[in-house]
């Protein structure tokens, strides 16, 4: 078992994660879970040529993954990867439907640049934004969660501390448990796979089917100690798991929500690739950071503005999570006003 202590006190009270805490960001740090794990079973090979770019392709689908629009539940998607021969340059293409031949969100990793960097191209393909390459932030605020949780918990009666706290799988004293178990192993897309399980305080973190066969020779450690995917005592004990997970499940645990997902690879190819496949668009231009996620002026929840609706009253830019929201929005403010605002007409916009 790994324990660590606890850490310094926490700041805020938050209770229980829930799905309406899911939020753009938890979106893509989610997406982004699936794109390291992958990079980090790639080729062993360090040469590559300018053009074209040796390159692993895979074709796989993941179930509950969080929608980035507010109000939508998990649902299936369809990914699919290109990673390039040096293990440094991954191109990750999702298609929110099976028959879409469409990707509805395309996500650039490029572990060589210093500083590491995902680019997000949007789907006007002439937009992408462009993310820091290190979240460990993310397990950094999960702690600060977990702590201002225990702090709570204290002031409780004991049948509602224990509830509360099993129910988030947190220790009181702030320690993670971590258990690693390699149980029988399984054939999956013809080739035998080891078949890996863990759980932190008994949460099941990890239940995969990893093969050795692809030419996997790098450990997932560094690329998830760079995303901040797991936490550092899970971090700990897979750092020298190497291959490609075929099959499986996985729990991502951050301060917003905790997202259980499963995911099945279809299809693996060896495959050319123009260089510009790990590049943004060009011409593309850098959209501002600050214009990415709202608030809806109508329930407060986070949304991802390209996919909210707006509404301008009386000078300023609304977003909404959808129509439900924007319909009630617009007439709680006609109720106040009792008319239309005479400068901007009341102007709607939905681009």
């Amino acid at each position: 078992m790994q324990r660590t202590q606890p850490a310094v006190e926490a700041r805020s009270p938050t209770l229980t994660p829930s799905p309406a805490a899911n939020s753009s960001r938890f979106f893509r740090l989610v997406t982004l879970l699936f794109v390291l794990w992958s990079i980090g079973a790639g080729f062993t090979d360090q040469a590559i040529a300018a053009a074209p770019v040796r390159a692993l392709r895979i074709e796989q689908v993941v179930d509950g993954a969080p929608d980035p629009r507010p109000g939508r539940a998990p649902a299936r998607t369809r990914q699919v990867l290109t990673i390039a021969t040096d293990d440094r340059k991954l191109r990750l293409e999702q298609f929110g439907s099976a028959k879409n031949d469409t990707p509805d969100r395309r996500f650039i990793v490029r572990l060589d640049r210093e500083p590491a960097v995902i680019w997000e191209v949007l789907e006007d393909n002439k937009t992408y934004r462009e993310h820091d390459g290190d979240l460990n932030q993310i397990q950094r605020d999960r702690k600060v969660r977990e702590l201002a949780l225990i702090k709570m918990a204290r002031r409780l009666p004991q049948k509602e501390r224990v509830a509360i706290l099993d129910e988030n799988a947190v220790k009181l004293d702030g320690s993670r448990d971590v258990d690693v178990q390699w149980l029988a192993p399984q054939e999956v897309l013809g080739r035998t796979c080891k078949h890996l399980k863990v759980t932190e305080n008994g949460r099941v973190i990890i239940d995969c089917f990893i093969s050795e066969d692809l030419g996997g020779g790098r450990s997932f450690f560094n690329f998830y100690r760079r995303f901040g995917a797991f936490s550092d005592d899970v971090l700990k004990w897979i750092k020298d798991v190497k291959g490609l997970p075929l099959k499986g499940s996985v729990t991502v645990v951050t301060k917003l929500a905790v997202a259980e997902l499963s995911f099945e690879v279809l299809n693996i190819d060896e495959v050319e690739v123009d260089p510009s496949t790990f590049e943004y668009p060009p011409g593309a231009t850098k959209e501002d950071p600050s214009l990415v996620d709202a608030l809806c002026s109508h329930c407060d929840k986070e949304g991802e503005t390209s996919s909210m609706e707006k509404y301008r009253l009386r000078g300023h830019l609304h977003y909404l999570c959808g129509p439900e929201c924007n319909r009630a929005f617009q007439k709680k403010n006609r109720k106040r006003t009792n008319a239309p605002d005479p400068a901007e007409g009341g102007e709607q916009r939905k681009d």
